[in-house]
């Protein structure tokens, strides 16, 4: 059929019942063999680049002799691209310079103009648990030369070329151009009215296209603090594949955090040349089996050791590490580090059956294999602890356990134990979990000039501070003034006699729009989790809604505002926002999602002493529970051992019955 190159087609046979009985994958030359017993069959092909054409029957295979059965199939054609930008290649806090249209990573997806063309199968991947979304023909991610030679079946498709939620998108569909009728067949969305090629089959179709970075850095960086790859047993994605995806999707920094590995990415982003597209740090997921999932970053990786140096939180056969101890080892490594607590509803906080007021947990430790703590009182069981730093609030594109985590987070606040919530991708795969889906945006203002210069310490001093947005796609910022004016991560001393002013600012592409503005501030005892129960992930009730402004729309990004008044402080407190609604975001992001984002909050200090004189400080036990030093002291000063039959079958009931809860 003219094509070269024919490695790669895989062939399968299926019996007259409908299984597969035996699969081979072609030579460069289309050769193939395939050993089966005597029978009827059908012979279908696959390859993503080439259109099959129908199945092939093959009869009375005889055990005794080969059958020689050639087959054929149409030829690929082929889209080059070429995606060039104005941006400097290094995002900068400074107006950045005109350029000339330099290469640009990017992604490049290929939409499906009508039903999509030989779309796989599970019996026709390797790798089974990463489909593509519906309508999505490919995503191609383009190194930092910005190019790309694809093969397609014949027909035809649309392109969108695109690199994250700060960056316009090719091609730029002005409202003019899009008819009523072109609307209504993409559904609703204009982003799936991509530019719209026509691939013939041994024939090159050639692009050009061009974005550029439309929304103002302002000293914000962004990250993914949750990302695996080929180094987690759940992950089949390359070192070098991971990079790439996250330099097509615009991510700044790059956190690894694989499971109870750790990896370090830094000679991969050199293999690509890729400095100046993205930063990576070097973390963990440490990964207990059932009481719960801890990230940290930076820490240090250890060549010498088979999983990079990664912490023993099982202990060998004693009793396992308390969470104390793990938090304390996470923050052992040079400098400061984030240590974060994992899609805590179905990790710690799930399994620990924490009383946030009084911060103390109530599960029992022995299910968990782990040393009971001596000298408690007020029923604390010991497995709280308070040495973290971080906690997701918004992990992978699930706005459902949102607002449980929401609950327990300002519950912890109001009783004053501060931790930043973060927004992570979690992405273990590409199609079906996207790298920088969410992702965290850190404020760095002037210590950010560009991503070669990025330093660690800085980075993670500001993301424990709370400087810190969370979202889906808009850039979001609050801002409250009171004669003076705050950020998020900041304290203001307010008169609480007096309204305090609140600014919510959204920067977005023109390609996306955002609706509403919610604001939340001194949130009642209502919100506290139920000690002991699952907690309520319905939507909390924001003090104040506004619908967003549109101030600006040029040069292609849009600027909205919602300004709020706020009185009523009388303790200490605390002011957030979230912004949500407003235009469809797939395929830029790969699930379908509408506009959402968060901040951290702005603490309120009303009485001149800092954030002290906390709202839920009237619920707080005199009786605190055991500092988490004194819990290390009493763990080491008991004799453990090994787990023996007799101790299994006593806790294995727990265990069950924990998981049965949980899951």
């Amino acid at each position: 059929n003219n094509t070269p190159d024919l490695s790669g087609i895989r062939v399968s046979l299926w019996d007259t019942d409908g299984r597969l009985v035996n699969q081979a994958i072609t030579r460069s030359d289309g050769s193939y063999q395939i050993k089966a017993l005597k029978g009827n069959y059908q012979i279908k092909l696959w390859h993503n680049a080439y259109q099959a054409l129908e199945q092939q029957q093959v009869t009375a295979i005889q055990l005794e002799n080969d059958l020689v059965k050639d087959l054929s199939i149409q030829a690929s054609g082929m889209l080059q691209i070429s995606v060039v930008t104005s941006t400097p290649a290094l995002p900068s806090n400074t107006d950045p310079p005109v350029m000339n249209n330099q290469p640009t990573p990017a992604k490049v997806t290929i939409i499906c103009e009508g039903p999509c063309p030989n779309q796989a199968g599970a019996n026709e991947l390797d790798v089974k648990q990463d489909p593509l979304p519906a309508q999505i023909y490919r995503f191609e991610y383009l190194n930092t030369s910005g190019q790309a030679t694809i093969p397609l079946p014949a027909g035809q498709y649309r392109i969108l070329v695109s690199k994250g939620p700060t960056w316009s998108v090719w091609p730029n569909l002005s409202t003019d151009q899009i008819t009523e009728e072109s609307l209504n067949q993409a559904q609703n969305n204009p982003l799936l009215l991509g530019e719209l090629i026509t691939i013939t089959a041994d024939q090159t179709t050639t692009i050009q296209a061009q974005i550029n970075e439309v929304v103002p850095r302002n000293g914000w960086v962004s990250g993914d603090f949750h990302v695996h790859g080929i180094n987690s047993p759940d992950s089949p994605i390359p070192l070098v594949k991971r990079v790439l995806s996250f330099i097509g999707e615009g991510v700044d920094v790059l956190v690894s955090t694989d499971h109870d590995y750790i990896t370090d990415y830094a000679p991969i982003v050199d293999q690509l040349s890729a400095n100046l597209w993205i930063k990576s740090i070097v973390g963990v997921e440490l990964t207990t089996f059932d009481y719960g999932h801890y990230n940290a970053f930076p820490l240090v990786y250890d060549p010498m050791q088979r999983n990079g140096g990664a912490f023993d939180w099982a202990n060998a056969e004693g009793l396992g590490k308390k969470p104390f101890e793990i938090f304390e080892w996470l923050q052992s490594h040079p400098n400061t580090q984030v240590v974060q607590a994992n899609h805590a509803l179905g990790g710690y906080f799930g399994a620990i059956k924490p009383d946030f007021v009084k911060g103390i947990s109530t599960a029992d430790p022995k299910p968990y294999r782990l040393p009971e703590t001596e000298g408690l009182s007020d029923g604390d069981t010991g497995l709280w602890a308070e040495n973290f730093t971080a906690m997701e609030l918004y992990n992978g594109f699930g706005e459902d356990s949102v607002w449980g985590l929401m609950r327990a987070w300002l519950t912890m606040l109001s009783r004053g134990f501060k931790v930043t919530a973060t927004a992570v991708s979690d992405t273990h795969k590409i199609n079906s979990s996207q790298g920088g889906g969410p992702r965290s945006w850190v404020y760095l203002g002037d210590q950010f000039t560009d991503l070669a210069s990025l330093s660690e310490e800085n980075f993670a001093l500001a993301v424990n501070a709370g400087k810190l947005i969370g979202s889906n796609g808009p850039m979001v910022e609050i801002t409250a003034t009171q004669g003076q004016s705050a950020k998020i991560g900041d304290t203001l001393r307010i008169d609480p006699t007096q309204a305090l002013t609140v600014k919510v600012e959204v920067r977005c592409p023109s390609w996306m729009s955002v609706t509403t503005a919610d604001l939340f501030y001194q949130l009642g005892e209502e919100i506290i989790p139920i000690v002991g129960e699952r907690i309520n992930r319905e939507p909390i009730s924001p003090k104040q809604t506004l619908t967003l402004t549109l101030i600006e729309n040029s040069q292609g990004q849009k600027r909205y505002e919602a300004i709020f008044s706020v009185n009523g402080f009388s303790t200490d407190g605390y002011v957030l926002a979230v912004v949500h609604g407003g235009s469809q975001l797939f395929p830029i992001t790969h699930e379908n999602q509408v506009p959402f984002a968060y901040t951290n909050p702005i603490l309120i200090d009303i009485d001149g002493n800092g954030y002290q004189t906390y709202p839920f400080a009237h619920l707080l036990n005199q009786k605190q529970a055991i500092s988490g030093k004194a819990q290390i002291n009493a763990i080491k000063a008991r004799q453990t051992r090994p787990m023996t039959l007799n101790d299994l079958k006593q806790y294995l009931p727990e265990v069950i019955e924990h998981e049965l809860q949980e899951h």
